[in-house]
């Protein structure tokens, strides 16, 4: 069973109620391969889906991509269908363009992504305003 919720309140305090949770454990009966039923112990996951607002000036866009796994790393895993379907959801309702054109030769900046269980699903892009100076309005 999977229940959705959103988290709301203190960072410390929010982070804190998912630690707990998943520091929990339910009863569990499990279907042996004879047809019987073994009782077990199944561990809570409390898996955070949350949504990111990256700002950063748009030439360095493909950086930041790269950072965060690369254009085809953006699309999700395909495990995750139904993610995908309402990440197209959200596109729609923020207004939002695809990620596209990314430059995979340009570096990415170091951070703590590597075997941490982290995926992330790129949304899309909002471009800003251009000010009268012709400078972005970040």
């Amino acid at each position: 069973m999977h229940l959705f919720a959103i988290f709301r309140g203190e960072k410390y305090s929010v982070e804190r109620a998912i630690n707990d949770l998943n520091a929990k454990a339910v009863r569990y009966n499990y279907h042996n391969k004879d047809g019987s039923i073994s009782p077990g112990v199944l561990s809570i996951m409390c898996n955070p889906v949350v949504p990111v607002e990256i700002i950063f000036p748009k030439e360095h866009l493909s950086c930041i991509v790269n950072t965060l796994g690369g254009q085809k790393a953006l699309e999700g895993q395909d495990s995750l269908k139904f993610l995908k379907k309402y990440a197209k959801w959200f596109r729609k309702l923020m207004h939002l363009q695809p990620i596209e054109n990314i430059d995979e030769k340009v570096l990415k900046l170091p951070i703590h992504l590597e075997g941490a269980g982290v995926e992330i699903i790129g949304l899309g892009i909002k471009e800003d305003r251009t000010l009268i100076d012709g400078n972005e309005g970040i």
